[in-house]
């Protein structure tokens, strides 16, 4: 972010219960970036969006990437797991459908197969104390972007993953930790898998290989 007073920093998250374990790694830029779109989304922009191209990090341009390393968590309990159900609504669906709000010509649902399908889920979760992160940003406007940012990981809607309070103070370790993330190249010790270097990190058309580090903290 080109003028901005980026510092090698700290970013820590004070956990307030239980989190659910990702599929897959919480990168900081992606936290800062769904942060970002929200805040211009709040403000009235015509293409929210847009406000993911530009964090408040530094940029690594022979990488590719911004200098923001995954978030990694401290856990305070072994892993447990938590079933929870799923069960279709044919009713409310059929309603839904003769109201107009989709077109088919079923006259039913089906439930023992398919995608109206009940089932029992089950989740991997742990008790966290903190999660951190490391990178090359603007503190005063990171720290305006976390304050949206009330929780993360899964089902943050059902309470999981939820932040008490947010720190981010300057860390001279941050100069080589932002790199504990997925990078286009092996620095040495790193695993090659496929992800991708950039937010939105769910879309499927920005996966190709990677190289990760190797660590049971994310």
């Amino acid at each position: 972010m080109a003028g901005a007073n980026l510092q090698p920093l700290r970013v820590s998250g004070h956990v307030n219960g239980l989190m659910v374990e990702p599929e897959r790694p919480i990168a900081l830029d992606g936290v800062l970036a769904w942060a970002a779109v929200e805040m211009a989304r709040m403000e009235g922009a015509d293409n929210p969006l847009q406000a993911q191209e530009s964090l408040p990090l530094g940029h690594d341009e022979d990488r590719g990437v911004w200098q923001a390393s995954w978030v990694f968590r401290e856990y305070a309990s072994p892993l447990q797991f938590r079933q929870q159900t799923k069960k279709g609504d044919p009713n409310a669906i059929l309603e839904a459908r003769n109201r107009g709000d989709w077109e088919g010509k079923i006259n039913s649902i089906a439930t023992g197969t398919g995608m109206y399908k009940g089932a029992v889920l089950e989740h991997p979760y742990r008790q966290v104390g903190m999660v951190s992160a490391w990178c090359i940003g603007d503190p005063e406007r990171i720290e305006e972007l976390l304050g949206l940012v009330e929780g993360i990981g899964p089902l943050r809607r059902q309470g999981f993953g939820r932040i008490r309070e947010w720190n981010v103070e300057p860390d001279p370790a941050a100069e080589e930790n932002w790199m504990h993330r997925a990078l286009p190249g092996n620095p040495g010790g790193f695993l090659h898998t496929a992800g991708a270097l950039s937010p939105p990190y769910w879309r499927q058309d920005r996966v190709h290989p990677v190289w990760v580090p190797s660590t049971d903290r994310l």
